[in-house]
């Protein structure tokens, strides 16, 4: 029995100091294999992000509820009763953020808030949800994601610029010489109309109720696609009247009138129109063009380019990729021909592109629609949309620009490293716990013949 008693003692020390090391053996292993991928992966910042603004009025703190916004490749938004509004996209997705309608027109601006990075002062572009750098070729080195599921901040600010208060002389001076008063700014015009030409030649006729004989006196027209931006037609007009001869059919068009003296320039009468009530019906259809691997398609609008041209889409020898981005589709360039055989080169209105990419983009990502420049260098379009789920990529583009689709690369090394590091803890907890288990197995049986024996 004193014997028996020694040899268990012995087993059971020999046991406890086995299964300590096959311990300490795991640990070590888990431990150095998902160490050195917690070093190799980056901060993985939320799945989604929600963007979020709002529109109002720096001097009365009031929003402006119902202004239409557009998010470029995140869609779009409007804004609710107190001017805010927001839309939530996956995280890294690009986006910008324009007025696009339904902006006041009173007040001065609009001007952005929290824009530090961009030169332009009435919207956000190129803009990446989830990133703390302003999206382009020239981001720092440091760009790294936020780790925050919230990109605020984008708003649209509207003043009301405060009256210059006179400034009284300290003391009354005398007058000597009598001079006369500068001559006064006259109000805005009244019964400013527009109409379109009855002849349906794409002219609208503006006219107007003259103003009274000042020296010096002209009216300026300016037009405009959203009353934001304005366009002027004419700034030296002396008679009460303008034809448009560039109007197009079934677009909605803004135009103000203003009197310019030596004193100043007037307020603004306003005045729209939308062509396509009157010409719709003598309206050329729109040319679709498709290219030849049919994977682009260009849309030319009616009065794009003169009557009667014709156009084609051509596929141009494909630039070596590079880097990060692969051209996947084109590059592609819209030759058009007149009546006479020639180029047309004046294009009235952007070419609306689509590409079909279900198939180009496997193993690549964030597809882009980038243009040559005259000078030779590579531009990425602003304003394209991407649908994952159809594979159409869409984009407006100059009628003269050579486009073409370019996307990264996806990497997917880093699951790979994963995956050989838990095979490889796996089959070394299977080959530690063999020999133990079957050294437990005989050191029972041994254990049950010495009880038995004894007895």
């Amino acid at each position: 029995m004193l014997s028996w008693t020694i040899v268990k003692k012995h087993h059971t020390a020999y046991f406890q100091v086995r299964w300590l090391a096959a311990g300490l053996f795991v640990t070590s292993l888990f431990g150095l294999v998902f160490g050195s991928l917690s070093q190799a992966l980056p901060v993985q910042a939320a799945d989604q992000v929600t963007l979020s603004g709002r529109v109002y009025n720096l001097s009365t703190g009031a929003g402006y509820a119902g202004v239409n916004l557009s998010l470029c490749s995140a869609g779009t938004a409007v804004t609710g009763a107190n001017g805010n509004w927001q839309v939530t996209v996956d995280n890294g997705t690009y986006y910008c953020v324009r007025l696009a309608g339904g902006v006041p027109n009173a007040p001065s601006g609009p001007m952005v808030r929290n824009n530090p990075e961009v030169g332009v002062k009435t919207s956000y572009e190129n803009q990446q949800a989830g990133v703390n750098c302003y999206h382009n070729p020239a981001c720092p080195a440091d760009q790294q994601p936020w780790d925050r599921p919230i990109d605020g901040g984008l708003d649209f600010v509207y003043s009301n610029e405060p009256p210059v208060a006179p400034v009284a002389a300290a003391t009354p001076v005398p007058v000597v010489v009598a001079t006369p008063a500068p001559p006064a700014v006259l109000g805005a015009p009244v019964d400013f109309v527009v109409k379109a030409s009855a002849d349906n030649d794409h002219t609208a006729n503006l006219s107007w109720t003259p103003v009274g004989d000042v020296a010096g006196r002209t009216y300026k027209i300016e037009r405009s696609l959203d009353r934001n931006s304005w366009e002027v037609l004419a700034d030296s007009l002396t008679d009460p009247s303008y034809q448009d001869p560039k109007a197009v059919a079934g677009v909605h068009y803004y135009y103000r009138l203003s009197v310019v003296t030596p004193a100043g320039a007037s307020d603004f009468a306003l005045a729209d129109l939308v062509m396509g009530n009157v010409l719709a019906a003598t309206s050329p259809p729109d040319g679709v063009y498709t290219s030849a691997d049919g994977l682009a398609k260009a849309t030319v609008r009616a009065g794009t380019i003169s009557a009667g041209a014709t156009c084609s889409v051509n596929i141009l020898d494909r630039p070596a990729s590079g880097g990060s981005k692969a051209t996947k589709a084109g590059p592609y360039q819209l030759q058009c021909k007149d009546t006479m055989n020639a180029a047309v080169t004046q294009f009235n209105r952007p070419v609306s592109w689509q590409f079909k990419l279900a198939d180009q983009l496997r193993g690549y990502q964030s597809p882009q629609v980038a243009q040559k420049t005259d000078g030779g260098e590579t531009e990425i379009l602003t304003g394209a949309l991407y649908d994952a789920k159809s594979g159409l990529l869409t984009v407006d583009a100059p009628g003269k620009a050579t486009v073409s689709v370019i996307a990264a690369r996806v990497d997917y090394g880093w699951v790979a490293y994963a995956a050989i590091g838990g095979l490889v803890v796996l089959v070394a907890v299977v080959l530690a716990f063999i020999p133990f288990r079957s050294q437990r197995k005989m050191s029972y049986q041994e254990y049950l013949r010495a009880k038995y024996y004894n007895l």
